[in-house]
């Protein structure tokens, strides 16, 4: 079921961080990897939203292609801009190396008044007042 910006059950319920929803609609094989008209997948808009259970369930769905077809990229940078700390730093827990150019985070993350650092080969979110 969708609706007119052909985001699934699946988003709204990722949106409103409904993780009973989610892990119902995920029991009942749906398309974790739609993406909606604005071009984001659930996993994303709960990191919009900073819901880290969700992002968490939909994390568990993901596969190495998944990984690495720069939904984890998105996912972090659409974190990092709307300031949920615990949400990024699932992702780059559950994906410390997930292909993605670290540089280009750590730019996303200080236009946003933030610096990404990387301590001992772990990536670790410093929130600075700019």
């Amino acid at each position: 079921m969708t609706n007119k910006e052909e985001a699934t059950t699946l988003h709204v319920a990722a949106t409103q961080g409904n993780t009973e929803d989610v892990k119902l609609f995920l029991s009942s094989k749906a398309n974790h990897i739609l993406k909606d008209n604005n071009h984001q997948t659930a996993r994303s808009l709960a990191a919009k939203y900073g819901h880290r259970n969700v992002v968490e369930l939909l994390l568990v769905k993901y596969k190495e292609r998944d990984v690495n077809d720069g939904g984890v990229k998105k996912a972090l940078e659409v974190a990092i801009k709307a300031k949920h700390p615990n949400v990024v730093e699932i992702l780059l827990q559950k994906f410390p190396d997930p292909k993605l150019d670290i540089s280009e985070m750590k730019k996303v993350a200080s236009r946003s008044g933030k610096q990404i650092v990387e301590r001992q080969g772990a990536f670790k979110i410093v929130w600075i007042d700019v």
